[in-house]
Parts: C-alpha cells; sequence; structure tokens
C-alpha cells in the first residue's frame, strides 16, 4: 500500500528531528554547557513564565534553537 503524504511528511519530519539533534547539542553544550536544553528553555521563556516541557529530539524545540 502506497503511503499517504501525511505519512511522509511524518517521517520527513522525525528524519529532520534525528538529523538536527546532534548538530544542536554538540553547538548548544558548547555555549550553555551539560544542561543546555533547560538553559535554552529559561532563555526563550519571556517575562519568567512557566517553560513547556521539551525533548531535546523533538523536531519543532530544535528547529527553534536554530
Amino acid at each position: 500500500m502506497a503511503l499517504s503524504n501525511y505519512e511522509r511528511v511524518g517521517r520527513a519530519i522525525g528524519l529532520l528531528g534525528e538529523g538536527l539533534a546532534p548538530f544542536v547539542a554538540r553547538e548548544c553544550e558548547a555555549t550553555f554547557g551539560k544542561n543546555w536544553p533547560g538553559a535554552v528553555q529559561r532563555a526563550e521563556t519571556p517575562g519568567g513564565g512557566r517553560p513547556r516541557q521539551v525533548k531535546p529530539s523533538d523536531p519543532q524545540f530544535l528547529l527553534k534553537v536554530l
């Protein structure tokens, strides 16, 4: 059975996350240290609001960090 466009886009986004994660982790560790996800979350939350829980492999989070 052929893949639907929805499935193709979902796979592409998953591959994007897998490919970006090592690069973003390396660059952010150099700047923010080992706890870079927490540091980036605090930096992107204006006004001291409550940051949302993120995973360092989430493609949306990785693109936002870039």
